[in-house]
């Protein structure tokens, strides 16, 4: 079950150890359990498979 909704606001960030990492995203579209996404704040390296995101 999804639970983003198109135009909610994603946030990632986390301390990595010697720095912060950050990164913001918008919602643009669902397609059943993936979704796509405009990166507001960051870079696309900064993203990575199993970062939690909070809305």
């Amino acid at each position: 079950m999804m639970v983003f909704q198109t135009g909610d606001i994603l946030k990632c960030q986390k301390f990595t150890g010697t720095s912060v990492k950050m990164y913001k995203l918008q919602v643009e579209s669902i397609i059943g359990l993936t979704f796509q996404f405009t990166i507001l704040e960051g870079t696309a390296g900064l993203i990575k498979e199993g970062d939690t995101l909070v809305r």
